[in-house]
């Protein structure tokens, strides 16, 4: 079974593709590329995570290294702590949005960033070269711990963090008593969403927010996934619902209607809170990948405020962020990323700002998803096969004359629509996304693409 490997750390199908041996090597490798101060531990609700930070434990206690067990905590927590605490790195036991039966490895440098393309290199280069020998092996398969992890602590810490933030105005959104249904997937938000809600003084109406390594919905926080949460909020009259992915670096909204705005709307609305309510801000450019929705790059231009695009992965993003001196950015796939806090994508963050854009305006959320002008994105993939390199080939000459850019696969841009064509760096897919003024335009311009492969 393939093991995937990117920007985004290693994924693969449990104890086929990923298991002890494989955790062991990858830990030693990371040992050695980094300095000789703590490592942080930390995974989601995958039970196979508790078994793999056994395994990691057994091999730094054998290589004299310090550790700090974070247990399930959320990674952009994990983030913000390595950052805090000016630890060597981390490593999260996390598969994202895919499957239960899938784990992985997110590989987090001492400046609580995911490692860049060199550093990341080196860690392969590293693992290649480590040999797991008999007795090694018979340590991790008999390893069990017995201490205290520092989850809850942990989660605390990051929390009380952003409710410090600046753009934070927290007794005007306490005031408010905002109703909010959520879905945290039963995954690593499941303690910590309720508790930065809890602080707020917000009432709660919480759906698969229980820590089970069963998602109970499939974990992406797409909208066709969250139908149970549309109808959540729309029977308790909610003011909104808030949907993660297992790991909370992703944040999806539900509005009070019911409507599932899609996580494509997370980042737009946290840009338009950034840049109205705060316009000393609006001389730092924004940043995201190629593959997210118009709509930021809308606003960011009623704002006079400069607009990047980088490749997809949030290591691009964020490299970019420090390279103009940006304070805000993200990904399209419900990624919020504030400067302030850390340079992270982060599901916490992203509900902060909701809550505040929602008090300040003293609208609806349906009222101010009105305000802005509409676009549609429509997200598809195909199975990559020994054809796909020469398919992509053949549909970038097809459309040579029109502006492409080419930084990430392929991004075919018209007035007011696209079209992106790339190689995923988390499952062995070719993605296609578009986006228009209307839907049907939307699915065309997909099918377009997918005629010419």
């Amino acid at each position: 079974m393939t093991l995937i490997k990117s920007i985004s750390g290693i994924r693969g199908i449990i104890d086929s593709s990923i298991d002890s041996t494989l955790v062991a090597k990858y830990v030693k490798a990371f040992c050695r590329i980094s300095a000789n101060r703590t490592i942080l531990l930390a995974r989601d609700t995958r039970r196979s995570g508790d078994k793999f930070i056994g395994n990691s434990i057994e091999i730094l206690k054998r290589l004299n290294k310090e550790y700090v067990n974070c247990g399930i905590i959320p990674t952009p927590t994990a983030q913000y702590l390595i950052k805090k605490n000016n630890y060597a790195g981390g490593i999260v036991f996390t598969a994202s949005h895919n499957p239960e039966n899938w784990n992985g490895m997110k590989f987090i440098d001492s400046n609580g960033i995911f490692l860049d393309y060199k550093k990341f290199n080196d860690l392969e280069n590293e693992a290649k070269n480590i040999e797991i020998n008999h007795l090694e092996y018979t340590a991790l398969q008999s390893h069990f711990r017995n201490e205290k992890d520092l989850s809850e602590e942990s989660i605390s810490t990051h929390i009380n963090d952003i409710l410090s933030l600046n753009i934070n105005n927290f007794n005007l959104v306490k005031n408010k008593k905002i109703k909010v249904a959520i879905d945290c997937v039963n995954g690593a938000t499941s303690i910590a969403l309720p508790m930065l809600l809890n602080k707020f003084n917000c009432e709660i109406i919480a759906i698969n927010s229980t820590y089970n390594e069963f998602f109970s919905r499939s974990p992406e926080p797409i909208p066709s996934n969250l139908k149970t949460l549309s109808k959540c909020v729309i029977d308790n009259n909610a003011d909104l619902g808030l949907a993660t992915d297992p790991d909370g670096d992703r944040l999806s909204i539900i509005d009070n209607k019911g409507n599932p705005l899609g996580e494509e709307l997370t980042l737009s609305m946290c840009v338009y809170y950034f840049l109205k309510y705060f316009p000393e801000n609006r001389k730092y450019p924004i940043v995201t990948n190629l593959s997210t929705s118009l709509l930021s790059e809308k606003i960011s231009q009623e704002y006079d405020t400069p607009f990047v695009r980088t490749p997809v992965g949030e290591i691009n993003v964020v490299k970019k962020m420090e390279e103009m001196g940006s304070l805000i950015g993200g990904e399209g796939n419900g990624g919020i990323i504030l400067k302030e806090s850390h340079l992270g994508r982060d599901s916490l963050v992203g509900s902060m700002i909701i809550l505040n854009l929602l008090a300040k305006e003293n609208k609806s959320l349906n009222e101010i998803y009105n305000l802005f002008p509409k676009y549609y994105i429509q997200k598809s993939s195909l199975k990559l096969d020994n054809s796909s390199n020469s398919s992509i080939d053949k549909i970038k000459q097809r459309f040579n004359d029109q502006n492409i850019i080419d930084i990430d696969g392929f991004k075919i841009i018209w007035k007011n629509e696209w079209v992106h064509i790339r190689k995923s760096n988390t499952e062995p897919i070719l993605r296609i996304i578009s986006e228009s003024q209307s839907e049907n335009r939307s699915i065309e311009l997909i099918d377009m693409i997918k005629g010419l492969i």
